[in-house]
């Protein structure tokens, strides 16, 4: 898959991948909770608002502002802030604890962080909001592949 660090390159379609090819070997880390991710671009925080800390560091629950693209593994794009012709998705972390909420998704990251992440098909269903992501219903495939930069942090 690709892992080019600018952000234009987000496509509408990828190649085809599946969940068993992202290893190691590419930079893929094992999360607890089932998924894997791995960084494309390391964050370092917003020194302006003093938020230099990953999203899990601020309780209650912050908000945050993303841009992502959310693909199946036959690389179609379902989702993402291009295809909504949105600059920026904001959302309360946690509250609807969705797919984006797992861990080694957004709530571990740093402001300009990109990272990708995917979740295994059985980790999509058990999802406590029925399998949705960023608010979208998660389609029905083997596993999902998000592609997403935290763009902002407000931690209260």
């Amino acid at each position: 898959l690709p892992d080019d660090n600018d952000e234009s390159s987000r496509a509408d379609a990828l190649p085809a991948w599946s969940f068993e090819s992202l290893g190691a070997a590419e930079g893929w880390l094992e999360a607890p909770g089932g998924a894997r991710y791995r960084v494309l671009r390391a964050g370092e925080g917003d020194a302006a608002a003093g938020v230099l800390d990953p999203v899990s560091s601020y309780q209650p629950f912050p908000f945050v502002e993303v841009t992502f693209a959310a693909y199946t593994p036959d690389g179609r794009c379902f989702a993402g802030t291009r295809q909504d012709r949105r600059a920026t998705r904001a959302y309360q972390v946690g509250i609807r604890q969705q797919l984006e909420d797992e861990p080694g998704a957004v709530i571990d990251m740093v402001v300009g962080e990109r990272r990708q992440f995917a979740v295994p098909f059985d980790v999509v269903m058990e999802n406590i909001s029925g399998g949705k992501l960023f608010g979208e219903p998660a389609p029905e495939a083997d596993a999902l592949l998000v592609d997403v930069t935290l763009v902002a942090l407000r931690p209260y």
